[in-house]
């Protein structure tokens, strides 16, 4: 088998996902024809960084729905018109009707998030959206026919390195590469302050938010499906299917948030939770096999993920363990 090829494991691994992914899909197509006759409609925002996966997400979910009834939002920036309204009300257009399905590409948490990042918005309307969007949402919601999903999907810093590398210089998706796709990683921490508030004031009991953990593609992808095909009753659900989710791939927003402000208290900056992964436990193995010069270079690189592989174990005195051994390593090379 050539260099580039894909081993036979995993090319098996890829095949059972394939036929998960087809189970959920007939799962969606039961969830959508169960929509109309029950008076509903259904709403999912998909936030997360550049390269989080949220197009592959969401062309799974619709792929096999009627596309006269299923749409995808992703809005550019407003016009001059749309800047003399109501943040959110551009967004308003585009909600479903009854037995329709909407899903935001993105959408008005741009103001929490790129936009404050960016400077596209001012710290005052900033507050002033968090304050005020769990009232929109709120509304939105208050005929009791609307099924509202907000997901974000979480990569963590290397992982999106790793992808913007890739998307620019590959012909087929360098169209993708943006300006603000170039600040991203120089930005990465700002975004992780700018997501903490915006958990902290819109994840409520009404409308939480779910976070995916997206390090990988097509694991997340199933994984983001099984949450909201799980979080529906409809009718005609099997009772066969494996709606299972592996612990730590998906977190509430409150659970998040909780982690965030620890790391906050601890060291000083705010760090996402990531997964364990094979590839987080390759790179903790690898460093310990490399000359000290080595050792130390990499550790200032990747500590964020050898943190949040030790603190995913639930044991968060292990990461002021790894701390120590740090600062003893700078000490010594």
């Amino acid at each position: 088998m050539g260099q580039n090829m894909p081993s036979d494991k995993k090319l098996r691994k890829r095949h059972l996902q394939k036929q998960e992914l087809k189970l959920l899909q007939v799962e969606l197509r039961k969830l959508f024809d169960w929509l109309k006759p029950a008076n509903k409609r259904l709403v999912i925002l998909v936030e997360g960084r550049d390269t989080a996966g949220k197009g592959r997400f969401i062309k799974a979910f619709l792929k096999h729905l009627n596309p006269k009834h299923t749409k995808t939002v992703a809005l550019n920036k407003p016009t001059t018109v749309e800047q003399g309204q109501i943040y959110q009300q551009r967004h308003m257009s585009h909600m479903p009707a009854i037995g329709d399905i909407t899903i935001f590409d993105r959408s008005y948490y741009n103001r929490a998030m790129v936009e404050r990042v960016l400077g596209f918005c001012s710290e005052e309307e900033s507050k002033k959206f968090l304050k005020n969007t769990p009232l929109f949402e709120n509304f939105i919601t208050s005929d009791g026919n609307t099924i509202f999903i907000k997901l974000y999907f979480s990569i963590t810093k290397v992982t999106q390195q790793e992808r913007l590398e890739k998307r620019k210089v590959n012909p087929l998706t360098s169209w993708k590469y943006s300006q603000a796709d170039s600040q991203a990683l120089d930005n990465y921490d700002d975004y992780t302050g700018a997501k903490s508030k915006m958990l902290k004031h819109t994840c409520t009991d009404a409308h939480p938010w779910t976070i995916i953990r997206a390090d990988k593609r097509r694991t997340s992808r199933i994984i983001a499906l099984k949450y909201v095909v799980d979080s529906i009753n409809y009718d005609g659900k099997s009772k066969d299917i494996d709606l299972s989710i592996s612990e730590g791939d998906v977190l509430t927003g409150k659970e998040e948030l909780a982690f965030m402000k620890q790391a906050k208290r601890d060291h000083g900056r705010f760090t996402e939770q990531a997964s364990i992964t094979e590839e987080a436990t390759v790179w903790s193995l690898w460093i310990y096999k490399r000359p000290k010069h080595l050792l130390w270079s990499f550790l200032l690189e990747k500590d964020l993920i050898i943190i949040t592989w030790q603190t995913k174990l639930n044991k968060y005195n292990r990461a002021e363990e790894f701390y120590s051994i740090k600062n003893s390593l700078k000490n010594v090379i």
